[in-house]
């Protein structure tokens, strides 16, 4: 999966995230390997039960 082809869910797309505190219960999908003291690349799948603030 390259980097154009990642998308936020609908529920998050519409809300400037810039902007907002968001909390909720997110489901992401890990892109890379695990390698020990290194982060690794994830996208979000879904996200349920916001909590939105200014």
């Amino acid at each position: 999966m390259g980097d154009g082809d990642a998308k936020l869910p609908s529920n998050l797309e519409k809300l400037n995230l810039l902007d907002h505190f968001v909390y909720g219960d997110f489901e992401i999908r890990v892109l890379e390997p695990f390698e020990p003291g290194h982060m690794q690349a994830a996208c979000i799948v879904d996200a349920k039960n916001l909590v939105i603030q200014h």
